[in-house]
């Protein structure tokens, strides 16, 4: 081999070498770019069909939840379902990893539902079809962490050949520079020779022709390295175009997925939304088909048609109660849930909360104490529907869980600032307790401490999640504290406005007397001897307590005996071995402890309590639980000597109205024939003219033509209200002049109603029912006469207000009428007249679901029973007033069966003091 040609074989060995390592990074990159691309195609592709699996699961869902109101389960289920095993079968086909097993042994076992299958066929199904939603949401998470980490993969390696291509550069640059080193050695060592050749023939030395070798060689490897470049340049290109198309790829298919997520979280959210909005169209036909279930119950029926319809009401019940939870938590799901900011009477609230549970509690035999602490403020601002719904939950839970001992709320202030208020809730039962390994799950929606098909107790799960949302909406937060067989202990801060008038509330007046007063508390309960003790010591009494009767009777003879007898005694109505009617007779009974006060405390709600009290010669009866409120007018009342009681009534039952000294021209406009038949007469035997009027339509139209004094006007009114009535007789005044006195008459004597007619443009204000000295009065500051004498007498004798449990005093009644039996009976026969349409209304309203008929329709029953009685069944008219008010319906279906139940205990005596006046 000649020179020339080893040369070239070298610099072809030299260019081998530096374009094989080039070649082979380039080939393996282009061949990772596809494996990658392959990679993440097929991950996309099985992602993508199970998010179709798990939609059309979810139309198959949609369908079973749609069945609950039509039956049965529809095409668009079953299409559903159908998808979802066509979406299967992709997967199937597209992963071989996949394990069908499971979801097919689902698949079948649900295929035997069709269009028609019922709710029974459903419920049979509904442990497979949860577990095909599960292993859906599984199969989807799986796919979407393959093909997050496909994705990462990629991009991992799409990094690493960010710097491995440069570097392979490098090392080509490198070789290069050897290589070019290489070749211009090479080179010139031939040219240097050639010089060397031409110079040896220059000076005439032979040379021989091996020796010289051809140019050929110089230009073949500038030939070689141009074509090398060529394929650099084009091996680049190449690369370029590929992660060009792979990151083009990768975007699109990534906004694919994103787009496909926010379509389902909007069909997520549009479903939550629709279930809120349902509220009312899924409670209105399951409130009649318990209304109607109960009115058929009353009907005459056979034990077998009476034991098929109580289980149908039971299980109504039941699927109100299930309908109720997940609405409301739907509805906080959806963020539709709106908080008022309104002033209220916490006192109130936990006392009419407590009360509606109480009957529950009391048929397990369980005590149940609401123990307000004395400096928990009462008139706070906030959202007392809310707070309601909280207290209930927890309490009802607890009273649920506990068969014996007791359950107590327990609320005390944890700070207070300038217009603000923080409390904490505590409410502690003495239950089967909770495991504390289940403490953080208990709160989680649909969750429950024994959620096995065997478990005591029922319910959805959900009350403890909405208590939860509800307490973090209002800015506070809630625990547990539990252990099994010691009870448990949920406790809630809730933040609270304060009422502006608030700081300057103290204690009543007439509550400085009690300072110093000895006081004898008498129960079983460790706990309510507790609060008893607190809220006492807090009023200025000395309280001391005992446990049982007969320690009661011994400390209240050893204290006579030595001269420091007690002045009141607090006495727990339900006591073993000796209870407090037994104790309330023997004090009685003695010469020595008669003088003794009595307030009697029970919480067996019995019918007859009170006309037991009443025989005894107990002072007070409260129901429990009892608020701190109640309880402090009680002992008030108890112990105020100068206290006429009912004997009183009985020993002055001719008092007569007292007429005024100028004859006025009233217009009364009220709706309501009871309270216009009561207006009228009174107003006519006080000696003036009267005039009636429905509505606030109907005052104006008056006006036009006739000249009035005054007129009484009713606040709530149709067509149009008090309010705007007095608005537009303000107007015309202020273009014709002159000035008509308006008084109000409401029923809402709430606070701030007063200033709310006065700012209205009213003179004047009269709370319903209206008392007789308070409408004299109003009159006379038209004239700006004096009230009459016989009204001012401050030792008038006046009634004892009518126990909880009486039906109808008609002492207290005539009272009302201002002695006049003639009034009495045409207020009683124009109720009567009226009763069945105002009750008929409250009926239609509850079992309608109506809150807004409900108050109107409540309203009206209760202001026409307070013209003659503030009895039980006004009690009951304004619980479901405020039902109505408070859009709380959960419990309105109870109340207006006792409400149902007071109408037929009344009615009766009515109707017999209208046929004993016909016969006289």
């Amino acid at each position: 081999m000649t020179r020339v040609e080893s040369l070239r074989a070298r610099i072809i060995l030299q260019f081998l070498a530096v374009l094989a390592p080039l070649t082979l990074v380039l080939t393996g990159q282009t061949w990772f770019d596809q494996q990658r691309a392959s990679v993440v195609q097929h991950s996309l592709q099985v992602r993508q069909l199970s998010l179709e699996a798990q939609a059309a699961y979810g139309t198959f869902v949609n369908g079973v939840v749609d069945s609950v109101d039509r039956n049965y389960l529809g095409p668009s289920a079953i299409e559903g379902l159908e998808q979802t095993r066509h979406a299967l079968q992709g997967i199937e086909l597209a992963d071989p990893a996949f394990d069908p097993s499971t979801t097919s042994a689902l698949l079948s076992s649900i295929s035997s539902l069709n269009a028609n299958s019922g709710l029974q066929a459903l419920s049979a199904q509904k442990d497979s079809i949860y577990r095909l939603a599960q292993a859906l949401q599984a199969l989807q998470l799986q796919y979407q962490r393959q093909h997050e980490a496909a994705i990462r993969l990629a991009l991992e390696t799409a990094r690493i050949e960010s710097w491995v291509v440069p570097s392979a550069m490098l090392a080509t640059l490198v070789l290069t520079v050897v290589f070019i080193r290489g070749m211009v050695v090479g080179l010139t060592r031939p040219l240097r020779k050639a010089v060397r050749v031409a110079n040896r023939v220059a000076e005439g030395e032979f040379v021989p022709p091996g020796e010289v070798g051809t140019e050929r060689d110089i230009g073949g490897l500038l030939r070689s390295l141009g074509r090398m470049n060529h394929s650099l340049s084009r091996y680049r290109s190449e690369v370029e175009e590929h992660r060009s198309e792979l990151e083009r790829r990768i975007a699109d298919r990534t906004q694919a997925l994103e787009l496909a997520m926010a379509e389902a979280q909007a069909a997520a959210r549009a479903k939550s939304e629709f279930v809120a909005n349902m509220s009312h169209e899924i409670r209105t036909p399951m409130n009649g088909i318990i209304g109607m279930t109960e009115l058929a119950l009353d009907t005459g029926l056979n034990a077998e048609q009476r034991e098929y319809l109580t289980m149908v009401k039971y299980s109504a019940d039941a699927l109100l109660s299930l309908l109720n939870d997940i609405l409301d938590y739907s509805k906080i799901d959806a963020g539709r849930l709106r908080f008022e900011a309104l002033p209220f009477s916490l006192h109130e609230c936990v006392t009419r909360a407590l009360k509606s549970v109480a009957s529950r509690a009391h048929e397990k035999g369980l005590e149940l104490i609401a123990a307000v602490l004395p400096d928990v403020p009462d008139r706070v601002i906030g959202d007392p529907v809310r707070i309601r719904q909280v207290i209930l939950n927890l309490v009802g839970n607890a009273i649920k869980f506990t068969d014996s001992g007791e359950v107590e709320l327990r609320i005390e202030t944890v700070s207070q600032a300038e217009g603000a208020v923080t409390l904490r809730c505590c409410v502690r039962d003495t239950g089967i307790g909770i495991p504390p390994e289940k403490h953080h799950h208990i709160f989680e929606a649909f969750a429950q401490a024994d959620s096995s098909t065997t478990r005591q107790y029922g319910g959805t799960g959900l009350g403890l999640t909405i208590s939860s949302r509800l307490v973090e909406l209002l800015g506070g937060s809630i625990s547990v504290d539990s252990a099994v067989g010691r009870g448990s202990s949920f406790s809630f801060t809730m933040r609270l406005g304060l009422q502006a008038d608030t700081a300057g509330c103290g204690l009543r007046q007439d509550a400085a007397r009690l300072k110093g007063m000895r006081a004898l508390i008498v129960d079983d309960n460790a706990t309510n001897r507790r609060l008893l003790e607190v809220w006492l010591a807090k009023w200025g009494l000395q309280p001391v307590s005992v446990e049982n009767g007969l320690t009661a009777l011994s400390e209240l003879e050893r204290c006579a005996r030595n001269g420091s007898p007690y002045s009141l005694a607090l006495l727990d109505g339900c006591m073993p071995a000796m209870d407090g009617f037994e104790v309330a007779r023997s004090i009685k009974r003695s010469p020595d402890l008669n003088r003794t006060a009595l307030v009697m405390l029970t919480s067996s709600g019995a019918r007859h309590d009170a006309q037991r009290c009443r025989a005894l010669g107990v002072n007070e009866f409260l129901l429990k639980p009892v608020s701190g409120t109640d309880l402090l007018d009680a002992i008030i009342s108890a112990t105020d000597p100068t206290m006429v009681r009912a004997q009183a009534v009985e020993e002055h039952p001719g008092m007569r109205l007292v007429r005024g000294l100028n004859r006025l021209s009233i217009l009364v406009a009220e709706d309501h024939p009871v309270n216009q038949k009561y207006a009228l007469r009174v107003l006519e035997k006080l000696g003036h003219s009267v005039a009636l009027a429905n509505d606030g339509t109907e005052v104006l139209t008056m006006l036009r033509d006739s000249r009035f004094d005054a007129i009484l006007m009713d606040v709530q009114m149709p067509n149009m209200s008090g309010l705007e009535a007095t608005a537009a007789i303000r107007a015309r005044e202020a273009i014709d002049g002159g000035h008509i006195h308006i008084i109000a008459m409401t029923a809402n004597a709430m606070q701030g109603d007063r200033e709310a007619c006065l700012a209205g443009g009213m003179d004047d204000y009269v709370s319903k029912p209206i008392q007789i000295e308070n409408l004299i009065a109003a009159l006379n500051r038209i004239a700006g006469q004096p009230q009459p004498q016989a009204l001012q007498n401050p030792n008038r004798a006046r009634a004892a207000p009518e126990p909880a449990s009486c039906v109808f005093s008609r002492d207290a009644a005539l009272l009302k009428m201002g002695g006049d039996e003639e009034l009495l009976r045409e207020v009683v026969a124009a109720f009567l007249e009226a009763c069945e349409a105002t009750v008929s209304a409250v009926e239609v309203a509850v079992q309608a679901g109506d809150p807004k008929a409900l108050r109107r329709a409540a309203h009206t029953l209760k202001g026409s029973v307070a013209t003659f009685s503030t009895g039980p069944l006004y009690e009951t008219a304004l619980e479901l007033e405020q039902c109505g008010r408070d859009e709380y319906m959960q419990t309105v279906q109870q109340s207006y069966r006792r409400l149902r139940g007071e109408l037929e205990q009344l009615l009766p005596e009515l109707r017999a003091l209208c046929a004993q006046s016909a016969i006289s």
